[in-house]
């Protein structure tokens, strides 16, 4: 959507990707008193969910996610102060025009959604509607 929607897409799919090839050659680590954890949870750092929950001062990307109403309410919120300090955002489960709409209101730079996966062959030219729609509210505000 903006300029860092590459960059969070980037940052979150790297963010898996390293937490299983840490999972992978590592297996489960120490972590202090005793306890262990997934090698991969250590990849976690990259990027947070903000879900019902803020994580901001510890991240890079904040993803926005959890239920409709925290994610529309106090997830838009925290998104706002997020790009204040420079962070990227994403938003997650945008699986229609409405909700591709407010997120381009709110600034957020990328989305993702389960939307294609529902007949990708009709629905890929709706998505790309959205977007272009999407691209002129963003030069618009």
């Amino acid at each position: 959507m903006k300029r860092w929607g590459a960059a969070a897409f980037v940052a979150f799919v790297g963010s898996i990707v390293l937490a299983n090839w840490l999972i992978r050659h590592y297996g489960f680590v120490p972590v202090g008193f005793g306890l262990t954890a997934p090698a991969g949870t250590y990849a976690a750092g990259l990027v947070f969910v903000a879900r019902d929950g803020d994580q901001l001062a510890a991240c890079d990307v904040l993803f926005i996610g959890g239920d409709t109403e925290w994610k529309l309410t106090t997830g838009l919120q925290i998104a706002a102060l997020a790009r204040q300090a420079g962070k990227a955002t994403h938003m997650g489960r945008v699986n229609s025009q409405d909700r591709y709409r407010l997120a381009c209101a709110h600034l957020i730079d990328s989305a993702d959604g389960t939307f294609l996966a529902f007949g990708p062959d009709k629905n890929i030219r709706r998505v790309a509607r959205w977007y272009d729609a999407g691209a002129q509210l963003e030069m618009a505000t």
